[in-house]
């Protein structure tokens, strides 16, 4: 079975896996992917994640799974969050 799509859900807001997540997108190992990566969340939260920690990536919203491309960053929109690292 080959595999083609990789599904990312954001979880919890307050956590430092966006970060993680925007340091792998800046890497060279993201750059040779061949897969669909697929996040699905609030681009709200992730773009306020991304300026608050000073990471400058391209989404490409979508609105099915069948819509993404390849060698980039597939959002699908789940849920609406106001505020990101707040305790």
């Amino acid at each position: 079975m080959r595999i083609n799509k990789i599904i990312i859900i954001l979880g919890e807001p307050q956590s430092i896996f966006s970060e993680i997540l925007f340091k792998y997108f800046n890497s060279k190992e993201f750059s040779k992917n061949k897969k669909k990566i697929i996040l699905i969340g609030s681009i709200t939260l992730l773009q306020k994640q991304m300026k608050k920690l000073k990471f400058n990536l391209n989404l490409k919203l979508i609105n099915n799974i069948n819509d993404a491309k390849n060698n980039g960053i597939n959002l699908e929109i789940a849920k609406q969050y106001s505020r990101c690292f707040q305790a």
